[in-house]
């Protein structure tokens, strides 16, 4: 066969990017069914068996609540152990979280997800589990949807199907869309966040819809969780290092931008929290009061979950070793992950030629290993800062290195670049793109 007959009996590009599209809508519509078929198969008398039952049925309780009290009764805030569904199970009877089991408002964590159970309860009735776990499946799908489709623009059909087939492998990444408290929530809106970055780092020009919708992430993230405060405010800067030039006056100004929006908006969810609970504990002084022996509770108290190793670092390298290696999280060897990338994205440029099909290539930077290890920095902040905290709910906390696996995935394909024989290369990184 001559060369220029085998380039013509090459899949064209319009056959590779449908077929990279095909992937990507497998990969995310099949978790979707699984996460559908789970929430089936527990029903509406069953609680979660992959998640955090605990939380799950104080969470379904204080939605009871909202749709008998109203939403804004107790300030807004949920009551965990309103009604008697899933009497024994939850907070009701914890003394460590509730004084009596007659009603205990909780006050420490952002209530959306209580509100969004509030809301469902009121629409659809009392018991309607199975209903109510549709709400962060969905949740789930779109937040899936918009990753996939933000890295099909960012780094390109190919790359972005491989990612989101490897990412959709991991087991922490979709097992607890169906939960209706708040780990889907918490993960789902990161991961709209990392896909409004992509588009926003990756375009030509920042519109003031990446702004907004950046904006609408951040926020719905601090109306959900504490836990992802490091991770919602300086992922601008993980994806800016990996596509952008820091030396670029022009790109330092879209990141300050992308940054002050992303922290802003999460900083402003948690002011209306600590207003809410302010209002309810009848002063700006009770409320810091509360907040800070309860930080500093999170933070140094006493844990009954003890590590092999003591302090943050030990604690990290417990999850590392033995929480995210199980089946519910990464199911495989998270630290031998991390060396690969790490050894991976350090600085080098290589290429191989692989005959007449074309030439592959490899680049990597410092940059690129400045954006991972800041993401692994990023992910561990929680834990090391909230020890206690960290420590008791080993449960659900390893899905914060979500971020790492999936920046893992993408930093490794971006690194790579494919040109066909005869052709220039249809994708290579741009360390030095502008703006």
């Amino acid at each position: 066969m001559t060369s220029q007959a085998f380039r013509e009996s090459r899949p064209s590009r319009e056959f590779v990017t449908v077929v990279a599209t095909a992937i990507i809508v497998w990969v995310v519509f099949n978790l979707f069914g699984q996460q559908v078929l789970r929430a089936y198969a527990l029903g509406n008398d069953q609680l979660t068996d992959t998640g955090d039952s605990y939380s799950e049925a104080n969470d379904i309780r204080a939605g009871e609540g909202y749709a008998a009290m109203g939403l804004t009764s107790n300030a807004g805030l949920p009551d965990a152990n309103y009604g008697n569904r899933f009497e024994h199970v939850g907070g009701k009877h914890d003394t460590l979280l509730c004084e009596s089991p007659e009603r205990c408002i909780y006050l420490h964590y952002p209530p959306l997800p209580e509100l969004v159970l509030g809301v469902a309860t009121k629409w659809f009735g009392v018991g309607r589990l199975f209903v109510y776990r549709l709400f962060p499946i969905t949740l789930g799908l779109i937040a899936l949807s918009a990753l996939g489709a933000a890295l099909f623009k960012a780094i390109g059909p190919v790359r972005a199907a491989v990612v989101m087939w490897l990412f959709g492998n991991v087991p922490m990444t979709s097992n607890m869309m169906h939960v209706v408290a708040l780990h889907e929530y918490a993960v789902a809106f990161f991961l709209l966040e990392m896909a409004v970055l992509l588009v926003a780092v990756s375009a030509p020009v920042l519109r003031t819809w990446h702004l907004v919708a950046l904006g609408v992430a951040a926020f719905l993230e601090g109306w959900t969780a504490f836990d992802y405060v490091f991770l919602v405010s300086l992922a601008p800067l993980c994806v800016f290092l990996a596509f952008k030039d820091i030396g670029n006056p022009v790109s330092r100004n879209r990141l300050l931008k992308l940054i002050a929006v992303a922290s802003g908006a999460y900083a402003l969810a948690l002011l209306m929290h600590f207003v809410q609970v302010a209002v309810f504990l009848g002063g700006v002084r009770e409320a810091f009061s509360n907040f800070a022996a309860a930080g500093k509770n999170r933070s140094v108290g006493p844990s009954w979950v003890v590590p092999p190793i003591s302090g943050g670092l030990g604690l990290v390298l417990y999850y590392w070793v033995n929480l995210l290696p199980g089946k519910m999280f990464y199911d495989g060897n998270f630290v031998a992950l991390l060396a690969v990338v790490v050894t991976l994205m350090w600085p080098k440029k290589a290429s191989a030629s692989l005959g007449r099909l074309g030439r592959v290539s490899w680049t990597s930077s410092w940059q690129r290993l400045a954006s991972f290890m800041l993401m692994l920095a990023l992910a561990c902040g929680w834990i090391v800062t909230m020890q206690q905290h960290s420590s008791i709910h080993g449960h659900f906390l390893p899905r914060l290195f979500t971020s790492v696996v999936l920046w893992a995935y993408v930093l490794v394909a971006w690194s790579v670049s494919f040109e066909p024989a005869g052709e220039r290369a249809q994708i290579t990184p741009a360390d030095g793109a502008t703006g």
